[in-house]
């Protein structure tokens, strides 16, 4: 595996890793700055647990994607979700621990 800047992710790797971590409604845009290494993320997603004391109501966001965290959003994140992204970058090559990184050894596939 080696390194990938985040501008790499494709639009569904995007909606995916999102999805999973906050179960959002749907992603309303996503947009790359190459020169930072960050994408933009808006998105919406449902609040509330349904009674008439906390309706349901849809709410747009927006976060900030890097490679190895994000930035904050307008609701809590607990731990596992932060690690969740983590693991997602580290797995798919966008994390900065795979950049020049000497202990990453290369593999060769012979004889398949």
């Amino acid at each position: 595996m080696k390194y990938k800047p985040i501008t790499d992710m494709t639009d569904q790797e995007i909606e995916f890793l999102w999805k999973d971590i906050f179960q959002i409604n749907k992603i309303i845009s996503i947009e790359r700055n190459i020169e930072e290494n960050e994408i933009e993320v808006s998105f919406e997603t449902t609040w509330g647990d349904g009674t008439d004391d906390d309706p349901y109501f849809e709410m747009e966001d927006t976060i900030t994607m890097y490679s190895d965290g994000f930035s904050n959003v307008d609701f809590s994140i607990n731990e596992e979700d932060k690690l969740k992204y983590r693991q997602y970058m580290i797995a798919k090559g966008y994390s900065m621990y795979w950049k020049n990184n000497p202990y990453v050894a290369e593999v060769k596939y012979e004889n398949l």
